[in-house]
């Protein structure tokens, strides 16, 4: 397995992890800050990690489908990054207060996982495209 791969794999982890904190009747605003702290170092070192590939493989992105789609990736990276800091900002914020995850916050985070979950299948496609296509 090649290191973007096992990178997938503890993504994917992740995010189930999430889920999985989340189905707990009693996961606290703490328990899932930590959580989502780890997975945001986890997701930038794996986001780094994949347009570095994908720079270096602008050789064999031959058309503008193709290179809308990384930079359509690339914009979808930045937009949840964004989304994993504001959910921790307030995750924080209930954090001091001692209260459990509001339901908004706790409604923030599967979107976030969801929308993750369709990010790398959108991904899984441009590889197949790239490997098997030669795009």
């Amino acid at each position: 397995m090649s290191e973007i791969e096992k990178d997938h794999v503890a993504v994917r982890d992740m995010a189930w992890r999430i889920h999985d904190e989340l189905s707990r009747e009693r996961a606290t605003a703490e328990d899932l800050a930590g959580l989502l702290e780890a997975f945001r170092n986890r997701i930038e070192a794996h986001f780094g990690l994949e347009e570095r590939r994908w720079s270096g493989s602008q050789d064999s992105i031959r058309d503008r489908t193709t290179e809308n789609w990384v930079r359509a990736l690339v914009h979808e990276h930045r937009d949840i990054e964004r989304r994993i800091g504001e959910i921790l900002s307030r995750l924080n914020a209930e954090k001091e207060a001692r209260r459990t995850p509001s339901a908004p916050v706790v409604s923030a985070i599967r979107r976030l996982v969801d929308d993750l979950c369709t990010h790398e299948l959108s991904e899984t496609k441009l590889f197949q495209r790239l490997v098997f296509e030669g795009a």
